[in-house]
């Protein structure tokens, strides 16, 4: 049986879900997995399961496909807006069939997508396997249960929320060029994280940031998780920061970045 063994253009799936990309051609692979209902599952496998050399390189052939179609995914996942849950739990739903097909006549391919589940649920794409999957996975891996962010009080409309907000903290020199505006309104829409918001300023002004936040009540209450929220929302120049730093911390001094920061803050309560 010939295998195709490597991906050379977006999957199928890929392109239904991410709007701004046009249909492709029709051969494109279903999704990066799909490399796997090509192989026999119910039929004879094509290896003398007591010849170590056959079986070896059967199951480089394996592993040397999963690790090319794994990385296909890690790019399709990372490029996804806003249908990265539907892309990776469709991926699931599939990879969990083909495992239940494999597992009792070719250990080699069960053993193989275990090994996907595995980096799956060590991944920063964990968060967005839904509760049907992450109970069936769980029976292997222990995922972390993901931390959602702030919840705002009031609802605020995208476009005020980025020209007197979001735009202002830039200029400012508190958040990054590359910080998106769809990354940074998370912060207030409870949701669960897709990217991090690069803070380009102190620790200490972040702080006085989050603190003004809680003080003015425009977020639900976090009952005491604001510093585990900060510290998985936000980077420090661009370098991840533990939530045992921001307790430590002192809130900033400086008059210039608390006014500032003020400012957004007085904003946001008077919309």
């Amino acid at each position: 049986m010939e295998i195709q063994e490597y991906q050379n253009d977006f999957s199928q799936l890929y392109q239904q879900l991410q709007s701004d990309l046009p249909q492709q051609n029709s051969n494109t692979i279903q999704h990066p997995f799909s490399f796997y209902s090509l192989y026999p599952s119910t039929e004879e496998i094509p290896y003398n399961k007591t010849d170590f050399k056959q079986s070896l390189v059967y199951q480089k052939d394996i592993l040397k496909q999963a690790s090319h179609a794994y990385d296909c995914f890690s790019l399709e996942m990372g490029f996804l807006n806003d249908k990265k849950g539907k892309y990776l739990n469709t991926i699931i739903d599939y990879l969990l069939e083909q495992y239940d097909l494999s597992q009792d006549n070719n250990i080699i391919i069960a053993n193989s997508i275990r090994h996907l589940f595995y980096m799956i649920c060590e991944s920063q794409f964990n968060i967005f396997v839904n509760s049907s999957n992450r109970n069936k996975l769980s029976k292997w891996h222990t995922l972390k249960e993901p931390i959602k962010s702030f919840k705002s009080k009031i609802v605020y409309e995208d476009k005020w929320l980025e020209v007197q907000i979001f735009n202002p903290l830039k200029r400012d020199g508190f958040l990054s060029e590359d910080t998106s505006f769809a990354t940074f309104k998370t912060l207030f829409s409870g949701k669960y994280l897709e990217s991090k918001i690069n803070w380009i300023d102190n620790k200490s002004s972040l702080i006085y940031f989050i603190k003004r936040l809680l003080s003015k009540n425009l977020v639900d209450n976090p009952k005491n998780k604001h510093w585990e929220i900060a510290s998985e929302f936000f980077l420090i120049k661009g370098e991840s920061i533990m939530q045992s730093e921001l307790l430590n911390q002192k809130e900033t001094t400086n008059k210039r970045k608390r006014e500032a920061i003020n400012k957004k803050i007085d904003n946001l309560v008077q919309y």
